[in-house]
């Protein structure tokens, strides 16, 4: 599920970053929460670390991944 949460961040990431093109105007505003969306993903991915390694405990049953991958 956070691999899941990841990709999403890095999704949402690189669609700001289209923005940020489409729209220059507002690129330094679409750039600026691309970043912010790539720290998500960071933090999610330590988050993930922490899991993995047992410092922190993940309720498994609290998020369906099935759900979210469609």
């Amino acid at each position: 599920m956070i691999q899941l949460l990841m990709q999403n961040e890095l999704y949402i990431s690189k669609l700001y970053e289209v923005y940020a093109n489409r729209f220059p105007d507002k690129k330094e505003f679409w750039l600026k929460i691309s970043e912010e969306e790539k720290y998500h993903a960071r933090a999610l991915k330590l988050l993930g670390d922490h899991i993995h390694n047992g410092k922190v405990l993940f309720n498994q049953t609290r998020f369906n991944p099935s759900i979210a991958a469609n």
